[in-house]
């Protein structure tokens, strides 16, 4: 799902070098950005290209961006695991503290993209980890006790 962070929970992030400046996106990043452009009150209603009941006021949604190599976040790069040699996804581990809670996931990709009507915008589309329960037999020996 590709959504960026509330505004409370903005990250600074520095841009790397661009790998192109038009690529499309994939349909999972359209629809996570319709959902997300929706969601915000005060901008106007985005709709896709072949949407029926398409308004003046609505925008059709662009289905184009800017994709990023790397991001650079307090001195250390962050690197796309669609960028990464070989896919590898230790560059691509990000942890994200939001309302108290730590969020572990993998940068899948990072891209700007420009919407008409709500400006160019910075999102990683993320691959969230979800705790797992172990099984008693693959706890560590320390935890036994």
């Amino acid at each position: 799902m590709t959504c960026p962070l509330p505004d409370s929970h903005v990250i600074p992030l520095l841009r790397g070098a661009a790998v192109t400046t038009n690529r499309t996106l994939s349909k999972a990043a359209r629809g996570g950005l319709h959902r997300y452009y929706n969601s915000q009150a005060g901008l106007p209603q985005i709709v896709f290209p072949f949407d029926i009941g398409v308004t003046r006021q609505s925008n059709i949604l662009n289905s184009v961006a800017t994709f990023y190599k790397y991001l650079i976040k307090d001195g250390q790069r962050i690197i796309p695991v669609s960028e990464a040699i070989r896919h590898s996804a230790h560059m691509a581990l990000v942890r994200v503290q939001i309302n108290g809670q730590a969020h572990y996931g993998e940068v899948q990709t990072a891209f700007e993209h420009y919407q008409t009507g709500c400006g160019q915008q910075l999102f990683l589309e993320i691959r969230w980890m979800i705790p797992a329960p172990m099984p008693p037999q693959y706890r560590p020996t320390w935890q036994h006790r």
